[in-house]
């Protein structure tokens, strides 16, 4: 679940009931920047801080967040996301 633009918003992941290791969240922008923009990620609830995460690739068209951590069954995640050129 995603809420908010392409500039600035929040992304709201719930898990199902066995996550694997290295699952990652792809993100899509509405529009389309002319290069990849740069996305600082922070989490935004108490179980994204408690968990390795980072900011995978970055596309014109999309971002990834990652995690470097096994991820709590039935949980969700909130992080708050800004991207620019």
């Amino acid at each position: 679940n995603v809420e908010g633009n392409d500039t600035l918003g929040t992304v709201r992941y719930t898990t199902g009931d066995s996550p694997q290791a290295g699952e990652s969240i792809k993100v899509m922008f509405k529009g389309s920047y002319q290069t990849a923009p740069k996305v600082l990620i922070s989490a935004a609830n108490d179980k994204a801080s408690g968990v390795q995460f980072y900011r995978g690739d970055t596309t014109s068209a999309d971002f990834t967040i990652k995690f470097n951590t096994t991820l709590l069954p039935n949980t969700t995640y909130t992080f708050d996301y800004f991207s620019a050129q």
